[in-house]
């Protein structure tokens, strides 16, 4: 699950250092300690179903936490023959 594109909202929520270093990237990468349920919510999203939360948290190894909501999609792409 690499990153194609992000907004700078998204860069500047998540504190990453600019939009330029993530393209190309593993989320995994950007974020290894990432809970379970979301990367299950991942895979769920892999198999066609959309999966949301209204309201989340994020518990940082440093004790810090973060709180937001998210979806996930399945993203089909064109297929031309």
């Amino acid at each position: 699950m690499c990153y194609l594109a992000a907004s700078q909202r998204w860069v500047d929520e998540f504190e990453i250092d600019d939009l330029e270093s993530i393209i190309g990237r593993s989320h995994y990468e950007l974020f290894p300690d990432l809970p379970l349920h979301l990367k299950q919510s991942h895979q769920r999203g892999f198999a066609g179903l959309v999966q949301k939360c209204e309201e989340d948290k994020l518990i940082y190894p440093d004790g810090s936490q973060q709180w937001f909501r998210w979806e996930v999609h399945p993203w089909y792409a064109n297929k031309q023959n």
